[in-house]
């Protein structure tokens, strides 16, 4: 009775992360028309328009991107949906059931490593570590980061697999994984890196096994084919776009692009930087999830250490224990990656960055929930809180001074998109901002875990941790993705008329006034699909015909000559699209 009790508490809890989820996707999907984070995004819908043989070279060629594997769930979607606003909805719905997806993963891995929380509490866990800003508010998009933690929260259930049954199928589960989140960002090597590590660690370690030098060639060659398979598809892809300033850029942000990064690092100024860049990361994480990461990251060093006695005591080795090293190792190589690749940036996101290494949390946040759950040392835990916290703050704003900060991009640090806020300035007040929310955060959480003092009452504080991360993922949304949104609504609308009428016109093509790069091409393209924007100077344009679509900025003198040409004006807040009836 007592057991069926409890299966019916788990159940209510997936019920109502379920309502959460789709109540989100409901107040969302009304105003959002095409891709806000730009060119980022844009970057992979040109990588399945590509894929789909529609032609965006002209466009493509204005930044770097080359990264296939979130336009291969892009693709089918593309191919099958008309509607550019549609589309855009379908996809954003899809990221809302991709976390919701990783929240069931995530709950079957916390069954696995602390069985003693039983399932309503490990449901409840799971969901609520699925809430973190960064996650809700990119899914709110079509950036690929959404597909990367579902991808590395199936990846640790892949490691669960193998480390109860290692042998060549859970192998290749993990490794094909691995190789859909290498051509989904080449930045997560580090993470497929740690894994090849691990896994050719345990195999060499395990006792009595024959099969250690086919298994260790095997899992090389595996990892070579992916990356040498990446690096086709890059190149193939990177061919295909013939300019000059394309190439450019991607080699620049290649992984070529980032020798100097790494002399740079042998220098006391890239000493500094570095470890700077890692007070940086730790100081967001903090604050952005209230302390949980570092419960959770305090979890797995224990874990590190047993492991370490292990090794050296020669005993028999638990096979559970790689999973442990696995999840440190894979975010530790995650913020390794990120820290050395925004190593030389002044901006503020750059020496914070969430965006690279966030995907690595969900196990994480869920192990620090726990913890406190298991262990509450309520004035203990807020010591270390407010050191951590105070002591990366510190030398993080004095890596910074007192001068203004010149930009910083918002999409990268979510989790405090709060302060950028508040601070209404690119300076070093968002830090202090930041501590002071992300202390008080912390404090609110280990007061809440204070207050339940044990028994059912202790999920009030994964309620106090729900509500915390929902309001700051609603008031990033809203200050971010939301009202990007609401102004494409007219732009996207009077876009859309655009391509119907191009559908019925042969001859007729779409020009856009180019004279210097500008975000605001790309959502022209999107919504124009299969239709190439083709990009002119005022004196190429002068050679249209009668039959083209002529786009260009609100407010450009070149209208003034424009208009004699074309008897018809479509206005939108950003554009003026001029054309001819038919």
């Amino acid at each position: 009775m007592e057991q069926k009790k409890r299966v019916r508490h788990q159940w209510y809890i997936w019920a109502g992360f379920g309502s959460v989820w789709i109540c989100m996707v409901l107040y969302v999907l009304p105003h959002t028309y095409g891709p806000v984070i730009l060119p980022d995004e844009f970057g992979y819908w040109a990588q399945a328009a590509s894929m789909a043989g529609m032609d965006w070279k002209e466009v493509m060629s204005l930044h770097s991107w080359y990264s296939p594997g979130y336009g291969l769930l892009m693709l089918p979607f593309l191919k099958l949906i008309k509607d550019p606003v549609l589309l855009y909805r379908c996809m954003v719905t899809v990221n809302f059931l991709l976390l919701a997806a990783a929240a069931g993963l995530l709950y079957q891995i916390i069954n696995r490593i602390l069985p003693q929380m039983g399932r309503a509490l490990s449901a409840f866990i799971s969901g609520a570590a699925m809430l973190y800003v960064a996650y809700i508010t990119y899914a709110q998009t079509t950036m690929a980061e959404t597909l990367l933690v579902f991808l590395y929260v199936l990846l640790a259930y892949g490691m669960v697999r193998w480390t109860d049954h290692p042998g060549i199928r859970s192998g290749l589960f993990v490794m094909l994984i691995c190789g859909m989140m290498y051509l989904v960002h080449l930045r997560t090597v580090g993470i497929m890196l740690a894994t090849v590590l691990c896994m050719l660690a345990a195999e060499l370690l395990r006792e009595k096994s024959r099969r250690k030098l086919w298994y260790t060639l095997g899992l090389l060659i595996l990892t070579g084919m992916i990356l040498a398979a990446a690096g086709y598809i890059k190149e193939y892809i990177v061919s295909g776009v013939a300019s000059q300033q394309y190439q450019n850029l991607v080699s620049a942000n290649d992984y070529s692009g980032q020798w100097g990064k790494l002399k740079l690092l042998f220098s006391l100024e890239g000493i500094y930087r570095f470890l700077t860049g890692l007070a940086g990361k730790v100081f967001y994480l903090g604050c952005a999830s209230f302390g949980l990461y570092y419960w959770g990251m305090a979890f797995l060093l224990r874990k590190l250490k047993t492991f370490l006695e292990t090794l050296r005591g020669k005993k028999p080795f638990p096979q559970y224990q790689w999973l442990y090293l696995w999840l440190l190792l894979s975010h530790v190589a995650a913020v390794m990656i990120t820290n050395i690749y925004c190593l030389s940036s002044s901006r503020l996101d750059g020496v914070l960055y969430g965006r690279y290494h966030e995907n690595t949390i969900p196990v994480i946040m869920a192990l620090g929930t726990a913890q406190l759950l298991l262990h509450p040392e309520f004035k203990r835990r807020a010591l270390w809180l407010l050191g951590i916290l105070s002591g990366s703050f510190f030398v993080i704003y004095f890596l910074l001074g007192s001068g203004e900060i010149l930009y910083t991009n918002r999409h990268s640090i979510t989790g405090i998109l709060y302060a950028l806020k508040i601070a209404e300035n690119y300076d070093t007040q968002i830090l202090l901002y930041a501590y002071l929310a992300g202390g008080l955060g912390g404090v609110a959480v280990l007061a809440a875990l204070w207050f339940t003092g044990g028994g059912k009452r202790r999920r009030f504080l994964l309620v106090t941790i729900c509500v915390l991360q929902l309001g700051l993922s609603i008031y990033a949304g809203n200050n971010l993705t939301l009202s990007a949104g609401r102004a494409q609504r007219e732009d996207a609308e009077k876009l859309c008329l655009v391509k119907e009428m191009l559908d019925g016109r042969k001859d007729a093509k779409a020009v856009y006034l180019y004279r210097e790069k500008s975000r605001r091409i790309y959502l022209v393209q999107y919504i124009l699909q299969e239709f190439p924007l083709h990009l002119m100077t005022e004196e190429e344009i002068s050679g249209c015909g009668q039959e083209d679509f002529i786009v260009m900025p609100v407010g450009e003198q070149a209208a003034e000559t424009i208009c004699l040409r074309y008897a018809n004006v479509l206005e939108t807040p950003h554009y003026w699209i001029y054309y001819n009836t038919p």
